[in-house]
């Protein structure tokens, strides 16, 4: 009767271990399961993760491409604002160069009026001159015809004195 208590009480034992095991493998079946389900939802994390690292990557080459670009336009455009300045330059150059040229055209124009008047001023001298010449060559001629009108009645004297003189010598 003993040995029969010890063995209900093993058999009650062993039920109660099996039960034990029975629980502990739904247990260990449940969080096999709930293994695998976070292993499930790291496995999705990680393709998510990894999808996202691929994503920023693609998108940090977009930005170093467009940052590239960026700065290739910066580039283009400093090198357009500078040939602007040097065609800038160069205009006020030519500007400069063309008041220069019109300032020595103008000097140029103004030592020519210059010239001019002072020809024309040399002209009328000469005119003045040759109008004093001629004036005083009338003024001689007349004097001269006076000079020689007298001369020449002073001749007719002297004849008629002679004419007188060898009448009266006989």
């Amino acid at each position: 009767s003993q040995a029969e208590d010890s063995r209900v009480t093993a058999e009650a034992q062993r039920v109660a271990n099996e039960s034990n095991r029975v629980s502990a493998e739904g247990a260990r079946s449940s969080a096999e399961e709930l293994r695998k389900s976070n292993e499930q939802s790291r496995i999705s994390n990680e393709t998510a993760r990894s999808n996202a690292e691929s994503s920023r990557v693609t998108n940090e080459t977009i930005r170093q491409s467009a940052e590239t670009a960026r700065q290739e336009a910066e580039q283009a455009r400093a090198t357009a604002e500078q040939q602007r300045a040097d065609a800038e330059a160069a205009r006020a150059k030519a500007e400069a160069d063309r008041k220069a040229a019109e300032t020595a055209r103008k000097n140029a124009e103004d030592a020519r009026a210059l010239s001019e008047t002072k020809r024309v001023d040399n002209e009328l001298q000469r005119i003045n001159a040759e109008n004093a010449r001629v004036a005083a060559e009338t003024h001689r001629a007349a004097e001269f015809a006076t000079y020689e009108g007298t001369i020449n009645e002073i001749k007719q004297m002297v004849g008629n004195v002679e004419s007188i003189l060898r009448t009266i010598n006989g």
